[in-house]
């Protein structure tokens, strides 16, 4: 390592070093590493300085081994003194720049006699930085009899090493640090904005008004009071998975569910060695994210010693951090509420006017209710339509969102959905965690529209030879309505 050479980042405007902390940031040198006759180590035996959590004042030590018979002389410099990371708002982009405050002390001429080890003090000096920052760079010295020039990256933090908050803002936060914590269901639609169709509908809208709109960007509208779940064993949102970033490599992870009192009622996991999150434009974002810590709703019995769906009610999924960095903040937390609503809506009016063609009713939810993002869907014989619970003169009658009236009348293309047959017509609504009602009517045929009405069929398909209605001589079915009987 003493023989690598520092890279210069050239993405940088000023010219600046690659940080230490990146893989690659010093160019390995064979040729170097094998001829040169002195390498450097620190106390630890590295030929890295890890400073850790640094002061004003930071004294350390530097070995030199002299593996040569003749002694060796070399010249120390700073490299114009430490840098710090920083930003692009812009891009998100980080690298280094200077810092004006930040120099190494020391020994500038050093001579290490033939075939023996020698130790310089020397003193890193901080003046007028603010805290809790990176301090990092190279040392570098120079062979003054033409030998390989060594270097000796450095870090250490300035201030409190616990004080960053690991853990990201919300999603539905402002200023998110990297994508902002979600958590979703089982097939990774997020969770508070509507159930699985509306969020489709949702999205579907928004790529039409910008083709460039990512699924990821829907989480920010997301309503922490109404993030819920429904482990009934329907496969529609039976579970919650945890999408979180961290800004740190942590120790330890632990996932804990709270009931409404507080009370640990479950451990999801603890994890160890948990490393940090990054998001790359032009890769993939890396996210704390696996089976292993979402929640099936369920906690422990100890009256039956059985796991069972904990009742419905309000919960918190509550991240506990533990920093390796030691300082007062070395364990956070994180927080964030989860419903459990397994109750279904119900509709207290639905009717269809045969007139004027118009579908009108009331609905409500005893539970975590609807959002702004909400839709309905109507369906007519096998065809299906949706439409938004807050618009025009569909609205919701509460602050809450837990009750609503409708009033649809039908366009030309759900009108073509009738038959002069039998018709079914079904409106259905999904509350926030997917727990779905539907009403269904029958409607008589309507004259001059088809007169067979065909439902999931799907092409290839074979017909059920076993039914009354085929005729295995003729190898036709018979599709019958009240008026005919069609042979297909």
């Amino acid at each position: 390592m003493s023989t690598a050479n520092p890279q210069l980042d050239v993405n940088s405007d000023n010219s600046a070093i690659v940080s230490p902390r990146r893989q690659g940031a010093g160019q390995i040198n064979a040729g170097a590493a094998t001829s040169s006759p002195v390498y450097i180590t620190a106390d630890d035996g590295t030929s890295s300085l890890s400073l850790h959590n640094i002061q004003d004042s930071t004294n350390f030590n530097l070995t030199f081994h002299n593996l040569s018979d003749k002694e060796q002389t070399y010249t120390f410099d700073d490299l114009g003194g430490g840098y710090t990371e920083d930003r692009d708002p812009d891009t998100g982009l980080f690298s280094d720049v200077q810092l004006a405050g930040a120099r190494v002390d020391g020994e500038n001429s050093i001579t290490i006699a033939p075939n023996s080890t020698a130790k310089f003090a020397y003193t890193l000096k901080l003046t007028g930085l603010q805290k809790n920052q990176l301090v990092e760079g190279y040392l570098h010295f120079a062979g003054n009899n033409g030998q390989v020039d060594l270097f000796v990256p450095y870090l250490g933090y300035y201030g409190d090493m616990t004080n960053e908050h690991v853990f990201d803002k919300n999603a539905n936060e402002d200023n998110t640090d990297i994508l902002g914590n979600r958590l979703t269901n089982e097939d990774n639609y997020p969770r508070g904005i509507a159930d699985e169709y509306s969020l489709k509908q949702f999205v579907k809208q928004k790529k039409q008004d910008n083709a460039d709109y990512k699924w990821q960007q829907a989480t920010q509208v997301y309503d922490s009071g109404k993030v819920a779940f429904s482990p009934n064993d329907d496969n529609e949102s039976d579970y919650v998975l945890l999408f979180m970033y961290l800004k740190q490599n942590i120790k330890d992870l632990k996932i804990e569910v709270l009931n409404d009192k507080g009370e640990v009622i479950r451990v999801v996991t603890d994890a160890k060695d948990v490393a940090k999150s990054y998001y790359d434009n032009h890769s993939s974002e890396t996210t704390v994210s696996t089976d292993e810590y979402k929640w099936d709703g369920k906690v422990y019995n100890k009256k039956t010693g059985k796991m069972e769906v904990a009742p419905d009610g309000q919960y918190t999924y509550r991240f506990i951090a533990t920093l390796y960095n030691k300082g007062p903040h070395q364990v956070q937390t994180h927080d964030m509420p989860i419903i459990i609503d397994t109750t279904k809506p119900v509709f207290k009016s639905f009717n269809y006017d045969t007139q004027t063609n118009t579908l009108t009713g009331s609905y409500e939810d005893t539970g975590v209710g609807f959002t702004d993002y909400s839709y309905g869907t109507v369906t007519i014989n096998d065809k299906v339509f949706g439409f938004k619970l807050n618009e025009g003169q569909n609205q919701f009658d509460n602050d809450d969102k837990t009750k609503g009236h409708f009033t649809v009348k039908l366009d030309a293309e759900e009108l073509a959905a009738l038959a002069n047959t039998q018709n079914k017509i079904t409106i259905a609504v999904s509350d926030a965690p997917d727990n779905t009602a539907s009403e269904t009517r029958n409607i008589a045929p309507v004259a001059g529209k088809a007169e067979v009405s065909v439902w999931n069929a799907i092409t290839g398909m074979p017909f059920d030879t076993n039914s009354a209605d085929y005729h295995e001589n003729k190898k036709v079915v018979n599709c019958n309505n009240k008026l005919n009987t069609y042979a297909v």
